[in-house]
């Protein structure tokens, strides 16, 4: 087999007409899981392959998977837009190596062979998420008459390794394939300890890396023969590595003190931010090889997961990040702060009071991407999973405990932010935020973009706040209230009344914006229902789409209403008048006419109606208590 040259992983692209997302939460896996039976192809080579499809979901479930998804927008019969899994595939790390076993490649077909690109994007996402990890190869196995997949790969230029028989079904034969990957560094730019480290294991090869000081490493020079094969170590070069990454300019003193200690050492790199001319000439006069930041910016940007940042580190005023618009959703009725996590280390030099503004892709109710949402740094810290999770478990985190598993699982790094002072706004699109942060940024990068002064006060020019009331410090015995109605037909009215609950009586209001897919987990939600003391049900024209919550096919609203009867919460319903409502509503509406203790029922016609009545119904209630 001859020897193929690994290649940088190409970025996803970004195109309105899908998006790709990895596949996470409860929900999106409900749906992988009822997806990918349809692609027959698989059992027709694999006659075990749903036993094999249910262990691998249970593994996805477990975190020892991982699934992408690529997703296309449709309306529905009322003119709604959803998101509709459209191709999936899956990977898996291969014990005690750096290759990835790629498996369940599927693309519905009226999506195949059209120039919008899906099997591309989906596959680069998954490349990309290996270039990031850290692992060298792809490997996949395809059945020998699946041309078309064959030449799909072979065009994104997978090899074929040989042809064998397969062990799964008699007379049938595979295709094993691999495609090389240069890792790509993905790390904080300004992390210069951990970039140099990276440059020396991934850019030269070199292996042992170990820290003498602060300032100092050595490392060997790898050997094709095996160590154990040397029985002299003496006679392997050794090389020595300084790290300058606290001075601004390192000047002819620091230059001349590495010289002299380099006198043992058959290869010396120095790594720093800015060198003075004659210490940088006596350097390389000396074999020194010179690293600083425009070196790293002109002849290894192309080894970057993105492109680096253009200013210095002490001019970093934010960054923008990328957001679920579930979980957007979620930090949008959080109580004061909220934690944002996120893998890897970029943004720990981010500071107190510096922006975090959130990127959210296209969903079930939002056409356009583009941020929605910006708040400031209240604390940042960076480390295992197992640290970062003990540190913000109690700080009111955007993942449940078993989404965080399942995120975390193969990171080395978590990064946790506490937002404070978080607001929405109406979508600042990714054409809007290519003029303020420069043409050359690809869209992709908008995952972590550190910016700068200028960057987020322009941002910052543009954003029109949905919510635009003061910040309110709510106590934290204040009474806490959940709103549940349907999505699109009460947004207004619920959206008045949860700013009513806060700014007027100072009380927690919790009220989730979003549906289908995007829609929170519902462990997230009911977590929120439990801990209010009322819950409003507001009814309009519609009943909202059934889903199966524990075996009935019922809507949410009518789930929450369920939940509430069972936690004994006090319930006060309120009815739209003038709608004309489905026919499955009106039944709903006749179990909670019947549900006479505890419930307040009443119709208004105005938001206003409904404010009024809701202030005096629960100042009526608390009262009481």
């Amino acid at each position: 087999m001859p020897e193929v040259k690994a290649e940088l992983a190409p970025v996803p692209s970004v195109n309105k007409k899908y998006e790709v997302r990895r596949i996470l939460n409860e929900r999106e896996i409900d749906e992988f899981e009822r997806f990918q039976p349809k692609a027959t192809v698989f059992y027709d080579h694999y006659p075990n392959h749903r036993q094999w499809f249910e262990n691998a979901v249970k593994e996805l479930r477990d975190g020892d998977r991982v699934a992408f998804g690529i997703y296309s927008p449709i309306i529905e019969d009322r003119g709604i837009t959803t998101l509709k899994l459209i191709g999936s595939l899956m990977l898996k790390k291969k014990p005690f190596s750096d290759v990835v076993v790629l498996k369940n490649l599927f693309l519905e077909h009226e999506y195949r062979n059209n120039q919008e690109g899906y099997g591309t994007a989906l596959c680069n996402a998954a490349e990309l998420y290996c270039a990031k990890g850290g692992f060298s190869k792809i490997v996949t196995e395809v059945p020998y008459s699946e041309y078309n997949t064959i030449n799909f790969l072979l065009f994104r230029k997978y090899q074929v390794e040989k042809t064998i028989e397969s062990p799964y079904k008699k007379g049938d034969f595979l295709c094993e394939m691999y495609k090389k990957i240069t890792p790509l560094y993905h790390g904080d730019f300004f992390d210069f300890q951990g970039l140099a480290k990276w440059i020396l294991e991934n850019i030269y090869g070199f292996e042992n890396i170990d820290r003498i000081d602060d300032t100092y490493l050595t490392f060997a020079i790898k050997t094709k023969a095996p160590s154990n094969k040397i029985k002299d170590v003496s006679i392997v070069p050794k090389g020595l590595a300084a790290i300058f990454s606290q001075m601004e300019i390192l000047d002819d003193k620091n230059c001349e003190s590495f010289l002299e200690r380099s006198k043992q050492f058959q290869f010396c790199i120095i790594f720093c931010n800015s060198i003075a001319a004659t210490g940088k000439q006596k350097l390389i006069d000396r074999g020194v090889v010179v690293i600083d930041n425009d070196i790293i910016k002109s002849s290894l940007c192309e080894c970057f997961a993105y492109k680096p940042p253009s200013f210095d580190k002490k001019e970093i005023s934010g960054i923008i990040v990328t957001i679920k618009p579930e979980y957007l959703d979620i930090a949008t009725y959080q109580q004061s702060k909220f934690t944002y996590l996120k893998g890897g280390n970029v943004g720990q030099s981010l500071k107190k009071d510096d922006y975090v503004f959130f990127y959210t892709d296209i969903s079930d109710n939002e056409k356009v991407e583009g941020i929605r949402g910006y708040g400031k740094v209240a604390t940042v810290q960076c480390g295992s999973k197992e640290e970062i999770w003990e540190q913000f478990k109690d700080s009111q985190p955007l993942f449940t405990r078993d989404d965080y598993k399942k995120f975390a699982e193969k990171k080395k790094l978590i990064l946790g932010i506490v937002i404070e002072h978080f607001r929405q706004i109406e979508t600042i699109t990714p054409i809007e935020l290519k003029e303020i942060v420069g043409s050359d940024i690809g869209y992709e990068e908008f995952s972590q973009l550190y910016i700068n002064h200028r960057h987020s006060s322009k941002i910052l020019e543009l954003k029109k706040e949905i919510e635009p009331y003061e910040d309110i410090e709510l106590n934290p015995d204040a009474p806490r209230v959940f709103i549940s109605s349907t999505y699109l037909d009460l947004k207004k009215d619920r959206g008045e009344l949860r700013k009513t609950l806060k700014s007027d009586l100072r009380y927690h209001a919790y009220a989730f914006e979003r549906s289908g897919s995007g829609y929170p987990a519902r462990e997230i939600i009911l977590t929120k229902l439990e801990k209010s003391g009322v819950v409003i049900i507001l009814i309009g024209e519609r009943y909202g789409d059934p889903m199966n919550f524990e075996g009935d096919f019922i809507s949410p609203i009518e789930d929450e209403f369920n939940h509430a009867q069972k936690w004994r919460k006090h319930i006060l319903c309120y009815v739209k008048q003038g709608q004309k409502r489905e026919e499955r509503l009106n039944d709903f509406l006749k179990r909670v006419a019947e549900y006479q203790k505890g419930t307040k029922y009443q119709e208004y016609t105005s938001i206003d109606e409904l404010k009024n009545f809701v202030k005096n119904d629960l100042g009526e209630y608390f009262n009481k208590k």
